[in-house]
């Protein structure tokens, strides 16, 4: 049986849907993976089939509408504005692949931004689910993510943001939706909405993150499935010998980057991020990422107490880090939490501020520091508190504990199994 994942977005978006492709093919599926061309190398190193369906995302992320996409912050209707944008320009080009990268496939799965992925299952007649990597679905117990994390208003409240969320994705994606279903020859979509639609079809999601973190709530279908993360880890990697000396040479460093983000002010970020590194007088790791981060736009000297590194597996890397600073990112932020390390979030948009503030309340970092509110006091004054609390140390040592027994992957194929194949 071939299953096809669409997945479209940054490393921490696709990784995961990397990750689980390879559990099935594990388990006996052919899997093919639809993704941007700059995941090929990664989708064939773990043995699966691979169809690109879009341009480098990373590329994409260097323009100003994916800057201004990344640093829109709480403000959930300007991103997803943005992000509609991003999609339009390239739509009818990403079905088309996208339809062909399905062709001979038996399941469809498709992330949280390649939903295409639904119509297209429709139009074929084919099983499919989403795979997703933070809660989508509407409940009374928290509000959308897309709500400001600090309005906590009460069970009626959480479910109006789930539907207000909805009708703003509806309504942002409502002419690539259009299209979308034309080129398919399917129906318009109806007025309620594209997650509606999902819901009286029945759709199945397979959720990629720990209950440990989002416990399921009481009011979700058991076809929606929380099953733990879906890590996709580098066994075969090997650091470079400078890297394992600094660290070794020292007390544990704490590591700073924003991953897939890129500011739109990469020369004051650099400037501040530089600054509270010298000032913390930590030992620091910094990564640079997708280009947030170039010290040829700081004036400082170079600190014998920093070392920068282009990308290292988090897998590998943040076990070793007494703290890790990063965006909030779903991918990043759960490669922290099973390195049962404290964090400092600086959410920039979308998902970011939801993890910033469940790391908050779960007492495993600081308050996350909106990327608007930088300052290099500010963080400075975070990294010295993650780097001396010890009982925040101990919390953030025995959720990771937690996280480390599960088996994400596992239980997302059995989910698979008994919701999409068998359902």
């Amino acid at each position: 049986m071939r299953v096809t994942i669409l997945a479209i977005g940054s490393r921490g978006d696709i990784q995961p849907c990397i990750a689980l492709g390879a559990g099935l093919r594990q388990a006996g599926y052919e899997v093919r993976l639809g993704a941007p061309k700059n995941f090929e190398l990664t989708a064939a190193h773990h043995g699966l089939e691979f169809y690109s369906i879009g341009p480098d995302s990373q590329e994409i992320m260097a323009r100003d509408i994916g800057r201004k996409m990344m640093t829109t912050g709480n403000n959930g209707y300007a991103f997803l504005q943005a992000l509609a944008k991003l999609v339009s320009d390239n739509s009818r080009d990403t079905l088309a692949a996208s339809l062909t990268a399905c062709e001979d496939t038996d399941v469809i799965l498709y992330n949280s931004f390649a939903l295409m992925g639904a119509h297209i299952a429709e139009a074929l007649n084919l099983p499919s689910a989403g795979a997703w990597i933070y809660p989508l679905n509407r409940t009374v117990v928290y509000p959308s993510i897309d709500t400001h994390p600090l309005l906590q208003l009460g069970r009626t409240f959480n479910w109006f943001t789930h539907l207000a969320g909805e009708q703003m994705i509806q309504f942002a994606f409502r002419n690539i939706f259009r299209e979308w279903r034309k080129m398919l020859n399917l129906p318009p979509m109806p007025i309620t909405g594209f997650y509606e639609h999902l819901y009286r079809r029945q759709s199945p999601h397979l959720y990629g993150y720990s209950q440990h973190i989002v416990p399921k709530p009481h009011d979700w279908a058991e076809r929606f499935a929380v099953t733990g993360y879906w890590f996709l880890d580098q066994k075969d990697f090997i650091p470079p010998k400078e890297l394992t000396h600094f660290i070794e040479s020292g007390p544990a460093p704490v590591y700073i980057g924003f991953g897939s983000v890129v500011g739109e002010n990469p020369a004051k970020l650099t400037e501040t991020v530089f600054g509270a590194a010298i000032q913390s007088k930590q030992r620091i790791i910094l990564a640079k990422g997708w280009g947030g981060l170039n010290l040829a736009d700081t004036n400082r000297q170079m600190d014998k107490n920093i070392f920068v590194v282009d990308s290292i597996p988090h897998d590998w890397l943040f076990p070793k880090m007494k703290a890790i600073v990063h965006h909030g990112g779903a991918g990043t932020t759960a490669a922290a939490l099973r390195a049962g390390v404290p964090s400092v979030t600086v959410p920039f948009s979308g998902d970011q501020p939801f993890w910033g503030e469940r790391i908050r309340k779960l007492g495993l970092g600081t308050a996350p520091i909106h990327h608007a509110k930088l300052s290099i006091n500010r963080l400075t004054a975070a990294i010295d508190s993650v780097a001396n609390d010890l009982e925040m140390q101990k919390r953030a040592y025995a959720i990771g504990t937690r996280i480390r027994s599960e088996n994400g992957v596992t239980r997302a194929v059995e989910a698979f199994q008994k919701f999409v194949i068998n359902g």
